[in-house]
This record gives structure tokens, C-alpha cells and sequence, in this order.
């Protein structure tokens, strides 16, 4: 699908972030519920993640989906979104916080099986 020059601009305001940058890194690897990222993410709030995760619901790079009393997050489905993370990634494949964040990932164990 077409994105026009709007569209694109709110997707890199969103992601211009540090801090948003990093969870869509983290969920590049797996849908994860608030309670693991925040694990991840250690140095932030809860309130503010929460902010950071509408802000990336709102560009459309994070959808949510609820389970029970969970709420799942996991990026969108859209090409350009996962192009544009997977280019993201390779040029941060050296770099040692992604590295210490994706190891986290893999360590841990799902809240939910999904």
C-alpha cells in the first residue's frame, strides 16, 4: 500500500524517539505485554512507556490486542513499518544497548503463549 509524505513523517516522528525506537527494536523480536517491556526497558516509567506505546499505536507502527486481563503489543503488519525497522536494525546490529535489549528478549519467558 501506498503511504503519502504525511503518513511517513508521523511514522519517523514516532520512532525519532529513543525510547520509541527501542521498544519497536524489542518488539521486532516478539508481541509482548506492558509488564515485559517495562522489564526491558527498566529505566522508564510505566505511565510514561504507556505514552510512548499510544503515541506508536497512533502512527500505526504498535497494535494492541487483549487477552484475558492482558494487553498485547506487537508491531503492525504494514511493509514499509517492517522494512524500515529491519533497515533500522542492521545498522544498529553493533550497537550495545540493542544488542543487551534483544538478549533480554531471548531470555525471558512469554507471559503468554500466543
Amino acid at each position: 500500500m501506498m503511504k503519502n509524505i504525511v503518513t511517513i513523517s508521523k511514522i519517523l516522528k514516532a520512532i525519532s524517539d529513543f525510547n520509541r525506537l527501542r521498544v519497536c527494536i524489542i518488539l521486532k523480536e516478539r508481541s509482548m505485554c506492558l509488564c515485559e517491556i517495562s522489564s526491558i526497558l527498566d529505566n522508564i516509567v510505566l505511565s510514561t512507556l504507556s505514552n510512548h506505546l499510544k503515541i506508536l499505536s497512533e502512527a500505526g507502527i504498535v497494535v494492541q490486542k487483549k487477552y484475558g486481563r492482558y494487553i498485547i503489543f506487537s508491531l503492525s503488519e504494514d511493509e514499509f513499518i517492517n522494512k524500515l525497522l529491519d533497515m533500522i536494525r542492521i545498522y544498529l546490529s553493533d550497537d550495545e544497548r540493542v544488542l543487551k535489549d534483544i538478549e533480554k528478549v531471548k531470555s525471558m519467558r512469554p507471559v503468554l503463549d500466543i
